[in-house]
Order: structure tokens, then C-alpha cells, then sequence
């Protein structure tokens, strides 16, 4: 039997493969870039010193930059700056431990929206094995993360209205009116005003029946889930300014 060497189906050597020169991270980060600007996830690459050498249509889509906005420019401009020197100082200890960095992080947009992010970052390393920058892959986790706190909240506020249920004759009836009144009650955090918007933490029955959504299907959610195209425009306006004052 023949060896590999002698295997007459191997490719002759005098037959060289095209080989494409890697002098940067970004250079091999985005040797597929038609692939990377399908992916879902953000993908942003940096030298070591933490400044952008390349990125993707989501990078671009979820931050708010284009990729010439982006490149050059110190990754910290998509962190507020309150949260800038605690996360420098868990990346870095993470990446030094364990090469990597695993966590969900609060970024900010070009446009100053504050957004969740689950983060993961790892070295990028040359042929020999010598660091030469640092990749990070994003999921933005912003809607899941306000409806946990929302859901939160809800849970607290029913706990709340449990307790008082157990208190004094008074507080029993405020109960019992809110809950069973035909009024529409529904309570909702300040916060944001803008987009997304707030999210509901109570309604009581009057709305499940106005509405037909139960109150377990919109807690967590945004009471903009109830407009429609005729919704008045200027009403809204006014909602909005009166919320913000």
C-alpha cells in the first residue's frame, strides 16, 4: 500500500495554494465579511489597546455607528462613562485568568440610548501564538432584561397588595375597589419614556375585560402593545411630555 507521501491523489507541491498575508486581527476577523454581516450577533475587533480595527452590519445596526464612525476609535465610546473603569477592570482580569470575557454589560448608542448586552470577548492571537488584539461578540438582550425587571417590579407590587390585603379594614377596601372596579387600572414603571417604553407591572380586571389580554400576558411589556393606527398622535405627545416633566 502506497503512504500518504506516495498517494498519487495527494496535490503535487509544485502546485502552491494561494495564501492570503494576516499582519492584523481585523485583517482575519473579516477575511469572510459576507459572512460575518449575516450573522445576528455583533462582532467588533480591536488591538490590544482596545481601539477598533473592524466590525460588522450588526456592530453597525445595534450601536448606532457606521463602521468608518467606528474604526479607530476607542471601544469605551459604546460604554456611559460611569461604567467605563468597572469594566475595563472585569475584562481585564477576566481575559487574564481565563482568556475570555463572559457577562452582560449596559452599552450605550450613537444616539446616547442606554441598551443591555451579553458580551463575550477573547484574545485574538498570530501564527505564533503572540497576542495581536481582542474580538467581542454582542447579543443585545435589552427587551429581555427590561422585562425581568419589570416582572420584577410586578412581583413586588403584588406582594405588596398581598400584604395589604392582610392589613388594616381600609387598606382591604382600597383593594378589593381597585381590583374590581370598572375603571381601567394599569400601573407602570417611569421609565424609559421613550423607546421601548415603560413597562406595565399591574392591571386590574376592568382591563382584561376592555382590552381581551390577560394581565399575565402584559405584564413586562409596553402599554404601547394597545396603539393602533388610529391612535391619536398628539394625545401620545402629551402623555409623553407629561411623563418626562
Amino acid at each position: 500500500m502506497n503512504s500518504f507521501e506516495d498517494d498519487p491523489r495527494r496535490p503535487s507541491s509544485a502546485v502552491e495554494q494561494p495564501t492570503v498575508p494576516i499582519t492584523r486581527p481585523s485583517d482575519w476577523i473579516f477575511l469572510q465579511p459576507t459572512i460575518l454581516d449575516q450573522m445576528h450577533d455583533s462582532v467588533i475587533v480591536t488591538d490590544l489597546a482596545g481601539v477598533v480595527t473592524g466590525c460588522n452590519r450588526a456592530a453597525q445596526a445595534i450601536f448606532g455607528y457606521t463602521s468608518e464612525e467606528l474604526i479607530g476609535q476607542s471601544v469605551l465610546i459604546l460604554y456611559p462613562e460611569e461604567d467605563r473603569g468597572v469594566f475595563l477592570e472585569a475584562v481585564l482580569s477576566s481575559l487574564s485568568s481565563t482568556g475570555e470575557f463572559r457577562g452582560e454589560v449596559r452599552n450605550i448608542t450613537r444616539g446616547g440610548e442606554s441598551i443591555y448586552i451579553h458580551l463575550c470577548v477573547t484574545i485574538l492571537k498570530d501564527g505564533e501564538g503572540k497576542a495581536v488584539g481582542m474580538v467581542g461578540f454582542s447579543v443585545d438582550v435589552t427587551a429581555q432584561k427590561l422585562g425581568d425587571l419589570a416582572i420584577k417590579r410586578g412581583d413586588e407590587i403584588e406582594r405588596q397588595l398581598s400584604e395589604a390585603r392582610l392589613g388594616t379594614p381600609f387598606a382591604r377596601l382600597l383593594i378589593a375597589a381597585v381590583e374590581n372596579a370598572q375603571d381601567v387600572f394599569l400601573i407602570t414603571e417611569a421609565e424609559p419614556v421613550d423607546e421601548p417604553g415603560p413597562r406595565i407591572v399591574y392591571a386590574n380586571k376592568a382591563f382584561e375585560e376592555m382590552t381581551g389580554y390577560t394581565a399575565a400576558e402584559v405584564i413586562g411589556k409596553t402599554p404601547r402593545i394597545l396603539q393602533g393606527p388610529k391612535t391619536d398622535r398628539a394625545a401620545l405627545d402629551r402623555i409623553r411630555d407629561a411623563m418626562r416633566s
